[in-house]
C-alpha cells in the first residue's frame, strides 16, 4: 500500500485531465476519484484550475514535486512498484512472477502507452517493462523474448511449422509490428530474405503477422532471431536503499532460452 493512497488518485487525474479517465485507468469509480483527488488537493494546499480541457497546478507545483518525490523514492525502496506493460506483451504476463506485495498495475494502452517517459519524469510511474528498440536506453533484466510469425487461416502456411515451410516465409510479405524494431533486427530480416511491409493486412490474406515472444499456438512459426525487452526504470535518489533483484527474478520464465525447444529453431 502507498505511504499516501489518494496521491495516485490525484496524480492520474492531473497527468490525464479527466476524473472519468482517471477512473477508467485506475478501475475506480469516478464519483471516488472525484472526491478523493479534491481531498488530497486541499490536504495539500495545491490550488487546481482547467485551462483548455487540462488541469494545472495554480499555486506553486514545489509542494507536490516534494511530495511526488518523497512517494517514489518510498515505492522504490519498500517495492510498491507503479508498473506498467508494453501492451503488444500483455499475453506474456501469466507467465511472470509476484511483482512486490502491494504494487500497482497501471495498464497504459496507446496512446498513453507513448507518454510513459512522461510519466516516469513526473514521478508518477515508476517501471516499465519494454522491447528494447533504442540501444542508447539501459533496461534492467533484459530478457530474450525471442520473435515468431503468426498465420492467418486458410494461408498456404497453416498448420506447417517445419524448417521448409519456414524458409517458405520468405515468399510472403510479413506485416511490420505495432511496436519499433531494433534497427538491427530489422537489418538481420531484410537481410535474410523476408519481406517487411506497414501496409494493413493484404485483401488476399498472404501477409503474415510479426509477433514477440514464442509461438503461442501450434500453427505458429517460430523465427531464428532475438528480440530483448527488460524493465526501464525511472529516475530514483542515490540517497536511498533499492533493490532491483526481484524484478529480474519475476521476468526469468519469460527468457527464450527456457521457454524454446532446439527443435524449433533453425540456421
Amino acid at each position: 500500500m502507498e505511504a499516501i493512497p489518494d496521491l495516485l488518485v490525484f496524480d492520474w487525474v492531473l497527468s490525464l485531465g479527466s476524473t472519468k479517465d482517471a477512473a477508467e485507468l485506475l478501475g475506480i469509480p469516478q464519483s471516488s476519484v472525484s472526491r478523493r483527488y479534491r481531498a488530497l488537493a486541499e490536504r495539500f494546499g495545491l490550488s487546481l484550475r482547467r485551462h483548455r480541457g487540462e488541469l494545472f497546478i495554480s499555486n506553486s507545483r514545489t509542494n507536490l514535486w516534494l511530495l511526488r518525490e518523497l512517494c517514489h523514492n518510498l515505492r522504490m525502496e519498500k517495492q510498491l512498484y507503479r508498473w506498467t506493460w508494453q501492451p503488444e506483451l500483455l499475453p506474456l504476463l501469466q507467465r511472470i512472477g509476484r511483482i512486490g506485495s502491494g504494487s500497482t498495475f497501471i495498464n497504459l494502452e496507446d496512446p498513453l502507452w507513448e507518454r510513459r517517459h512522461e510519466f516516469m519524469e513526473s514521478r508518477i510511474l515508476d517501471i516499465a517493462f519494454e522491447i528494447c528498440s533504442d540501444p542508447s536506453v539501459p533496461l534492467l533484466g533484459t530478457i530474450s523474448l525471442g520473435i515468431h510469425l503468426s498465420i492467418p487461416p486458410e494461408h498456404p502456411l497453416q498448420g506447417k511449422t517445419d524448417q521448409p515451410s519456414l524458409i517458405a516465409a520468405r515468399q510472403y510479405p510479413i506485416q511490420s509490428p505495432t511496436f519499433a524494431l531494433p534497427a538491427e533486427l530489422t537489418c538481420r530480416l531484410l537481410r535474410d530474405g523476408f519481406q517487411l511491409t506497414s501496409a494493413p493486412q493484404r485483401e488476399d490474406g498472404l501477409a503474415l503477422d510479426l509477433r514477440p515472444g514464442q509461438p503461442t499456438t501450434p500453427t505458429d512459426l517460430s523465427l531464428p532471431y532475438s528480440l530483448q525487452a527488460g524493465w526501464r526504470i525511472a529516475p530514483y535518489s542515490d540517497d536511498i536503499v533499492v533493490n532491483l533483484s526481484s524484478l529480474e527474478q519475476c521476468v526469468a520464465p519469460l527468457n527464450q532460452a527456457e521457454l524454446c525447444s532446439p527443435a524449433r529453431m533453425f540456421v
